[in-house]
């Protein structure tokens, strides 16, 4: 008999231990009786699933804290903001949400203004007075913001509080502002209307670009954005995985409810991005880890280079909150990418309605409307032939030539093999002859880096002392430079012989402001080999790999114009970012050694590369340019063709006249049947969008 009451007594431990795990009031309670009052591991771990279970707020004190808040934004604004606090149903139709809007006092017409719907972050938080800053210095700039306090959002008491829906419904609240800002401000422009968050509110912002067929947003930010629900729940523990498995549609943790902690995990979207993002992240981020926060980072760089605008910040102060708390220089740095990723996306200052008061308007033609929205850039120029002409500065007359031909940048090319093969003039009047083919003067160490930077120096005496000039140092000061009407120029080697082989001497250059290199000209080095006469196949060096990977951290663009097919081919194999090959031609339309096979116009492209199309001797006319655009555009697509003309501007093609418009052949692509669009990302806004990723990091 007492043998079998053993045997029932071990048979019913088991029993009454899943008694326990079922109720785990009582479970809990008996536990911490146990224990004498301390809290037990089990206890710790325990996560409820039932949503009477979800974590409970002082719901009155944050009402209040509420009220606080919307006095504060009230007072701020008075006089210098339009706000109010609206409410709109959601998408959903279950819930009214409210929101803050902030407008510039003075309206534009119809689709005047460009506008963005700014999320806040926590699993639990609201749209706090710390956010004004940058709230005021988007409604300067002329957007119109509005704040969607989405469910979940504190402050609107325990109801609102409960319906916290993370990654599931609060995306469609969000989304649904764009709605009210179509539907009801009629000065705003619904194909201008950006999307931005911080942390959840980044990872909203994700969710909402990363939709199938988004049509809302032109484009979007996402600072520190959570990425991954399924990682983010395993990596931070028990504590903050009862905020998530007790919410209504969820009920449990990722094991239980897989497929939809994956429908609600970013990072799993990313191939659905069809619209331009950009994505921040820290190093030292405490809250959403740095561990989470790049895959991201590297789902966008490899599977939307094109549309990805990312940069990680190296343990900047204040970690997670680097780009909302303090001054620091990661902070300015961080907002400055922003406002330039967004004035370039939403177009705040493009005002699309009618003037209020009619008045005689002069008429621009349609070349020049694309000009007013697209960034123009000549990939590859010698203005005033600075580089071989004993000239102490780019002239004003040559300026002048640019700017009437609509150019924003000019790429300023140094000939460094001019060093080494002649054909310049010294400082004191002595011309230097230029040598035959495969001749070479014999150089002490440090000459052709000598020449390379007293050649460098015309363009920076130019920008010096004209003030219509600027050093193009980064997109953002490009951007800067054509709101006020100035030319950027950017300083550039065509042939790293001047680098003598020193990365070094590449450091250098870079810290003066060299921020394009083109490997070779027209003799081969210790980088590669040349596509001309004399003929020497050849692949990248050992040493050119090593300039590759440091262009790809410096941010310097490279270009392979007058490479030989091999050192191109493997240099489109080693290099993590895009290249250009600034001046050629296509091989298959005209059979010369500065043109391009198929396979390496395709090579160029795979890696979101560009073909710069060049006006040569070998064309009669401008209809043969043309050819050659639709020729890479048929094979490639649009986004990979630029134009660069060489020597001081369009100097071949007799069809350009004698200012060699640059213009012209936009003027001819117009002619033959080309949108506004595809106009303008030809003549620079792929070389300037291939710019901003290679300057990411």
């Amino acid at each position: 008999m007492n043998t079998c009451l053993k045997k029932i007594g071990w048979l019913l431990i088991p029993g009454l231990a899943l008694l326990f795990m079922a109720d785990p009031a009582w479970s809990q309670r008996g536990l911490r009786g146990a224990r004498g009052g301390q809290e037990s591991r089990q206890e710790r771990l325990y996560v409820s699933n039932e949503p009477n279970d979800h974590p409970r707020t002082n719901y009155e004190r944050a009402m209040q804290q509420k009220a606080e808040t919307d006095r504060q934004f009230e007072e701020a604004c008075a006089g210098i903001i339009d706000y109010k606090k609206i409410e709109y149903r959601s998408r959903i139709g279950d819930l009214d949400i409210p929101a803050y809007v902030f407008q510039p006092l003075e309206k534009r017409g119809p689709k005047g203004h460009a506008a963005m719907v700014w999320v806040h972050g926590g699993v639990h938080s609201n749209m706090g007075f710390s956010y004004f800053r940058f709230i005021a210095e988007a409604v300067e700039r002329g957007y119109v913001i509005i704040c969607p306090e989405y469910r979940g959002s504190t402050g609107y008491g325990e109801e609102f509080h409960r319906e916290i829906d993370y990654g599931g419904y609060e995306v469609d609240d969000c989304i649904t502002a764009y709605d009210y800002l179509k539907e009801n401000l009629p000065h705003i422009d619904p194909e201008r209307i950006g999307i931005m968050g911080w942390s959840h509110g980044g990872f909203i912002t994700c969710h909402a670009l990363f939709r199938e067929n988004q049509t809302e947003f032109k484009c979007g930010a996402a600072i520190v954005p959570v990425t991954n629900l399924i990682f983010r729940l395993s990596y931070k523990g028990p504590s903050y995985q009862r905020s998530f498995s007790t919410q209504k549609r969820l009920q449990g943790l990722p094991f239980e409810n897989r497929e939809e902690y994956v429908k609600r995990s970013p990072v799993y979207h990313v191939d659905n991005l069809q619209v331009p993002i950009l994505c921040h992240v820290a190093t030292n981020d405490q809250d959403v880890n740095f561990v989470e926060c790049e895959a991201m980072i590297n789902a966008l760089r490899a599977k939307k280079p094109y549309l990805s605008e990312t940069k990680v910040y190296v343990d900047p102060p204040f970690g997670h909150s680097f780009s909302r708390r303090g001054d620091s220089r990661e902070l300015k740095d961080s907002w400055e990418r922003t406002w330039t990723f967004f004035e370039w996306n939403l177009q705040p200052n493009l005002d699309k309605s009618a003037p209020a008061v009619e008045e005689p308007r002069e008429e621009i033609s349609p070349l020049e409307r694309i000009h007013q929205r697209t960034v123009f850039a000549d990939m590859h120029a010698h203005p005033d032939q600075f580089h071989r002409a004993n000239v102490e500065r780019i002239s004003r007359e040559e300026l002048d030539r640019y700017r009437r031909g609509l150019i924003d940048v000019v790429v300023c090319n140094v000939s460094s093999d001019a060093a080494y093969q002649g054909g310049y003039t010294k400082r004191d009047g002595t011309r230097i002859r230029r040598l035959g083919a495969g001749e070479d003067y014999t150089l002490q160490p440090g000459e052709a880096f000598d020449f390379t930077v007293d050649r460098l120096e015309r363009v920076f005496k130019t920008i010096e002392e004209d003030e219509d000039v600027v050093l193009a140092s980064d997109p953002r000061t490009v951007m800067r430079a054509k709101r006020r009407g100035q030319i950027a120029l950017i300083p550039a080697l065509e042939g790293a012989d001047g680098l003598e082989g020193k990365i070094s001497n590449l450091h250098q250059l870079h810290r003066q402001g060299l921020r394009l290199l083109q490997f070779v000209h027209f003799r081969a080095n210790e980088l590669g080999y040349i596509q001309t006469r004399p003929y020497q196949a050849g692949g990248l060096t050992d040493f050119g790999q090593e300039v590759v990977r440091e262009c790809n951290r410096l941010g310097i663009i490279i270009d392979l114009a007058h490479a030989h097919k091999e050192t191109t081919l493997d240099a489109v194999r080693v290099s993590e970012d895009p290249i250009i090959f600034s001046h050629t031609g296509v091989k298959k339309l005209y059979e010369g050694d500065r043109y391009l096979s198929d396979d390496e116009i395709k090579a160029i492209a795979s890696k979101g590369g560009i073909i710069g199309i060049w006006p040569s001797s070998s064309f009669k006319n401008m209809k043969e340019m043309v050819r050659h655009i639709d020729y890479v555009k048929d094979l490639v697509g649009i986004d990979h063709v630029g134009i660069g003309s060489d020597l001081r501007g369009m100097s071949y093609v007799p069809e350009f006249g004698e200012e060699a418009r640059f213009r012209a052949i936009a003027e001819a692509l117009l002619d033959s049947g080309y949108s506004a669009d595809d106009v303008g990302k030809i003549m620079g806004g792929n070389f300037f969008r291939l710019w901003q990723q290679i300057s990411r990091n």
